[in-house]
């Protein structure tokens, strides 16, 4: 099912891989480089989806997955990280965190956790501009 995705992803290689791979699955894909890019993206166009890296300069994945929960919950999110410690797993849990992925996943292994979310689901509006 087509979703409109925005990736967070301070790697520009993994960035591209990952919107290519996403595009060629029918999706389509905003990238951003980090959660500051990413936050100004979300108030230009509704996503059903963010995939975002924990580790980033400026606004990084954490802070990004609060704002999310507060100002789109309708937006299902997949997070990923080179290190899955306990506070990355509690953050996850603590707000609905579709996924946490470990880097390095195959690509086989995102496309799964992607169509697992059954996307779309929302609108992916700010809450209360529906």
């Amino acid at each position: 099912m087509q979703a409109t995705i925005l990736l967070v992803e301070d790697d520009q290689v993994l960035r591209t891989v990952l919107s290519e791979l996403l595009e060629s699955g029918g999706h389509s894909v905003m990238p951003c480089e980090n959660g500051r890019e990413a936050v100004r993206q979300l108030f230009l166009a509704p996503v059903h989806l963010v995939i975002t890296d924990l580790s980033m300069p400026e606004i990084d994945g954490f802070e990004l997955i609060k704002i999310l929960t507060f100002e789109w919950p309708d937006v299902r999110i997949i997070a990923m990280s080179g290190f899955a410690d306990a506070r990355a797993r509690r953050l996850t849990e603590i707000y609905g965190v579709e996924a946490l992925l470990q880097k390095p996943f195959s690509l086989d292994e995102i496309l799964r956790v992607v169509e697992s979310c059954q996307l779309p689901r929302g609108k992916g509006h700010r809450a209360g501009c529906y």
